[in-house]
């Protein structure tokens, strides 16, 4: 048997390692780091913790960025080894097509799979050419011509559905309806369709699936294990149901999506966005295997749910808190059928430049996005970055650069009309980027206009004299951001009891 006295000195070896160790790493950090003559506050030269909890607890990560870079400049420091870029310069370098900067570990923990887990979705992917490879697979079902022949009828049938949903609901509580609810449904069931092949149900049921729940339960779980592994690990070996549940929310996603693949192989009822892509693969001789149908069904949903229904909610939210802006809005799509095609909506100027500013201001995703810096590093604003660098950009903050958007915190969707007061420079509509920039567009960006597009047009052809509740305030509407954006109070209610015939 040991003694505790013999004992003691290993068991204060160990205790002094992982004292020491930590002690040793954070001085290295503060005092000897290639990124220590970049400005920013002093917490960023020793963790990340401060930017993760101002993220996922306050959630305000976009506005925070904007802060630090009042206080310290085009570049910040924003952790150990990340830094944060603002001008239109950086940006171009940073997401210049074959420029070499990849994206950041950070994707790996977001999406339908795990660390580990094979294949890694479009989303995740940082191999430039696998990326290429497999959007140019996918890019297939997602062109304009494409969505519009097939997807369009469904759009349009799904937007009359929430409309008339809200309309009812409007009618049974005194005229006063959450919106936000029902564009929420709008969104889930519209991208549930176009990925399984059938909807999840949420505007007839009028509750989201388990399926978004699940999403956030695992998203949550993912950037545990991403920016506080030890207690992700530690909380993994307690064995109790809910624990359970939570970390294994990726499987249950999996499962669910598994549907994608079996309708893909539907030759009429359930058809989905699969089945013209898996034809098209088998002609080309590429492979798509029922996991990877089943993986980017799950990530497409994902992406393609709460951040159109969070744009569409801020800008209803905006138009309606501008009467001046709906009243010319209505002007416009009164000349137009309600039944007049995406093709011809593109065409109205009113329309698109509603919605262009609003997703300036209230883009669905504005978070820093982080790439690495590439072999041989990179001089940006003046600052050499080494290699392995991650730099982020931010939507957030480029789009309210006032040296490129004059007055950007007014809505002003002038701005954007081809005969307006002050055509956008060039610059201007690079740095106008919500649905990324290079070569890692948002593939899905032509369903996401489509679908505001008709749902704009549908609602405010619709409830001509609308105007918000009392209870939709400036306040209730601050953005919560840490992934997609939400109003701070949950809801975006409207008040329909001055809608004739509603």
């Amino acid at each position: 048997m040991f003694s505790s006295t013999s004992l003691a000195p290993t068991l204060t070896a160990v205790a002094s390692f992982f004292i020491i160790a930590p002690l040793i790493l954070l001085l290295r950090r503060f005092f000897i780091s290639p990124l220590n003559g970049i400005p920013g506050p002093w917490w960023a030269r020793l963790s990340a913790l401060p930017l993760f909890y101002k993220s996922a607890v306050c959630q305000q990560q976009a506005q925070t960025v904007e802060e630090l870079h009042h206080k310290y400049g085009p570049i910040v420091r924003i952790a150990p080894n990340e830094v944060a870029v603002s001008s239109l310069a950086s940006l171009k370098v940073v997401n210049k097509i074959g420029g070499g900067f990849v994206k950041s570990p950070w994707y790996e923990y977001i999406g339908p799979t795990e660390k580990n887990y094979p294949p890694a979705g479009l989303f995740q992917q940082n191999d430039p050419h696998k990326h290429a490879m497999t959007r140019k697979l996918f890019a297939r079902g997602f062109t304009a011509a494409y969505l519009r022949a097939e997807w369009e009828v469904m759009v349009r049938k799904k937007t009359a559905q929430a409309v008339d949903g809200i309309a009812k609901e409007a009618r049974d509580a005194g005229g006063i309806c959450d919106v936000r609810r029902w564009l929420t449904f709008l969104a889930s069931d519209v991208i549930s369709e176009l990925m399984f092949g059938e909807s999840l149900g949420g505007l007839e049921t009028q509750k989201m699936h388990a399926f978004f729940h699940k999403v956030r339960t695992s998203n949550l779980a993912s950037l545990l294990s991403y920016h506080l592994p030890l207690v992700y690990s530690a909380l993994s070996w307690i064995p109790l149901p809910a624990l359970k549940d939570f970390f294994n929310a990726w499987r249950s996603l999996l499962d669910i999506s598994s549907i994608a693949y079996r309708n893909s192989l539907s030759n009429v009822s359930n058809k989905n966005i699969f089945s013209g892509i898996l034809a098209k693969a088998e002609e080309d001789d590429e492979t798509l295997t029922p996991m990877r149908v089943t993986v980017e069904a799950g990530s497409f949903i994902i992406a393609g749910s709460e951040t159109t229904s969070e744009s569409l909610t801020y800008l209803i939210w905006a138009v309606l808190k501008r009467p001046e802006v709906q009243s010319e809005l209505q002007r416009e799509l009164a000349t137009i059928d309600r039944d007049a095609s995406d093709a011809e909506l593109e065409k109205l100027p009113v329309l698109n430049a509603v919605i262009k500013e609003t997703l300036r201001l209230y883009a669905a995703i504005p978070m820093p996005e982080p790439r690495v810096v590439p072999k041989g590093g990179v001089t940006l604003e003046g600052q050499f970055l080494p290699e392995g660098t991650v730099v982020n950009t931010t939507p957030w903050v480029s789009h309210r650069d006032p040296a490129i958007f004059p007055s950007p915190e007014k809505f002003d969707f002038r701005r954007w009309l081809p005969d307006g007061p002050a055509t956008l420079s060039a610059d201007a509509r690079t740095a106008w980027w919500p649905f990324g920039a290079g070569s890692r567009t948002c593939i899905g960006q032509h369903l996401a206009m489509m679908e505001m597009r008709l749902a704009t047009v549908l609602f405010f052809k619709r409830f001509v004299g609308a105007k918000l509740a009392p209870d939709t305030t400036d306040a209730s509407m601050i953005m919560n951001n840490y992934v997609v954006i939400s109003p701070k109070s949950g809801k975006m209610r409207v008040d329909f009891s001055g809608v004739r015939g509603l």
